[in-house]
């Protein structure tokens, strides 16, 4: 994920950057770290640079909940297959509480994604979800 070369060339920018590497959060897959043997080590990296690290897609990986021990995140992004689940699963609602409750303990930001709708996000709001993100707030923009 990150090569000695490119870390230190990160290294050096942090430098002249430090203000911008503060504003950074890096976001990684979460199957693409469960893949990687050393996301541990490129996320503390990554942290001494001054940035935050987030998961996105949480929940979708084999190991989901050894991540949150194993890794050293400050979000994830619960994916919105969990928040979709609630129009018809009541005990997917549990579920979701508990994840945010344990995200949370280990002190842990939760983003609720790909909400669609006004119930949904008011689902999220109700789960204690510390931020928001899908289609029924915003619509993606482009660069130019």
């Amino acid at each position: 994920v990150l090569n000695d070369e490119f870390y230190a060339w990160l290294i050096e920018q942090s430098g002249q950057f430090s203000d911008l590497f503060k504003s950074i959060i890096w976001e990684f897959d979460e199957q693409m770290l469960a893949a990687s043997q050393v996301a541990p080590q490129v996320i503390s990296k990554l942290h001494k640079l001054g940035s935050k690290v987030a998961v996105d897609h949480f929940g979708t990986g084999d190991n989901t909940l050894i991540a949150l021990r194993k890794w050293p995140i400050d979000i994830i992004k619960l994916d919105g297959s969990y928040i979709h689940e609630l129009e018809h699963k009541q005990d997917s609602w549990y579920f979701l509480e508990n994840i945010i409750k344990l995200a949370h303990s280990l002190g842990i930001v939760v983003v609720c994604e790909q909400l669609e709708s006004d119930a949904q996000v008011n689902w999220a709001k109700e789960l204690g979800s510390d931020g928001l993100q899908g289609f029924k707030l915003a619509m993606p923009h482009s660069v130019g």
